[in-house]
């Protein structure tokens, strides 16, 4: 009889030991579980506000340089005005007016192409269809934007619009350039990104 309770006893603690071992080890997995949904869950997230935060950059980046470009666009059209009225005759003068409008708008690089391609800028002149593909083409219509290695430079940006009806020295022009230097521009979003707040989040407590 005896022999009969030791051997209830034992498998009572031994199932009782068995089943406290069963119990930690599924709160154990549960945890982990829940920890790897969490993390997932986390990394989801982050991964969410990154994407944001990426398209957010690019959006106000393509903005910030289509500003610019828009800017200096209609800063050109008044600059060929502001030439128009002028009565330019000789090369000096032309290159004293050029120096004059470039202070007043802050053009960066701003010249004036003749009917020969020949480009004039404020402090020489040069043939332009060896540096700029777009002078090319029989006829310009419109606005155009390439890109032009200068020597001893890096990379630019050329802004080009048609001139039709502007005379000076007795002879046509055709067209009106400015040209950006693309560094400029990328320290110009570098700043631009230091001075902005691209997203907020905001938490409310009771």
């Amino acid at each position: 009889m005896k022999e009969n309770k030791k051997i209830t006893n034992k498998t009572i603690v031994l199932t009782a030991v068995i089943g406290s071992m069963l119990v930690v080890a599924m709160v154990t997995a549960n945890t982990l579980w829940a920890s790897k949904q969490t993390a997932a869950a986390t990394d989801e997230a982050v991964s969410a506000v990154s994407s944001f935060y990426l398209e957010t950059m690019a959006d106000r980046r393509a903005q910030t340089i289509s500003d610019l470009i828009d800017s200096n666009f209609d800063q050109m059209e008044k600059a060929v005005e502001m030439i128009k009225g002028e009565e330019i005759g000789s090369q000096d003068e032309l290159r004293h007016n050029l120096g004059l409008v470039r202070s007043l708008l802050n053009l960066n690089r701003f010249a004036l192409v003749d009917e020969d391609d020949i480009v004039y800028t404020q402090y020489t002149t040069y043939t332009g269809r060896s540096r700029h593909a777009f002078l090319e083409e029989a006829q310009m219509n419109d606005r155009m934007i390439s890109t032009v290695s200068v020597y001893g430079s890096s990379k630019q940006l050329c802004l080009a619009i048609p001139t039709p009806d502007l005379m000076l020295m007795g002879k046509p022009f055709k067209a009106c350039i400015v040209q950006l230097d693309i560094q400029d521009i990328v320290d110009l979003l570098a700043f631009d990104d230091q001075g902005r707040t691209h997203f907020a989040l905001y938490t409310k407590t009771a």
